[in-house]
């Protein structure tokens, strides 16, 4: 009977299927930082850009001018599952298939060239 009153008193009643379960959200606390402009602004990001916590949180503060936490913007990834591998950036490259044979002498030569300082005279570098 004590829990009946206590309900009744706070505003929400249990009737257990009885009558309306209508569902009343909760305010958002007046401190979060992290409101659904916020969110919106961090998702599309992440999708374009694949930031992580601390770069995400540079790139708020530049757009909007508010310092969010690296764990509270962390938590969001988790919580929508936005964390991924970063992408490996291979040369764009296209196998030969066959042997390069050189027509003239010299074509298929490859130089690598080192400049090294120079010892007598300084700021002039020599090869």
């Amino acid at each position: 009977m004590v829990s009946l009153v206590r309900h009744i008193t706070s505003g929400t009643t249990r009737d257990h299927g009885y009558g309306s379960n209508r569902h009343i959200s909760r305010e958002l606390h007046p401190q979060l930082k992290l409101k659904s402009h916020v969110r919106c602004l961090i998702y599309e990001a992440k999708v374009k850009y694949n930031y992580g916590p601390k770069k995400m949180k540079l790139y708020v503060k530049d757009q909007l001018g508010i310092d969010v936490s690296t764990a509270v913007i962390y938590r969001y990834y988790k919580k929508k599952g936005l964390i991924r591998k970063p992408q490996k950036k291979l040369p764009c490259y296209q196998p030969m298939k066959e042997p390069y044979q050189a027509r003239i002498p010299g074509e298929n030569v490859r130089l690598d060239v080192k400049y090294v300082p120079s010892q007598e005279e300084p700021g002039v570098w020599n090869y």
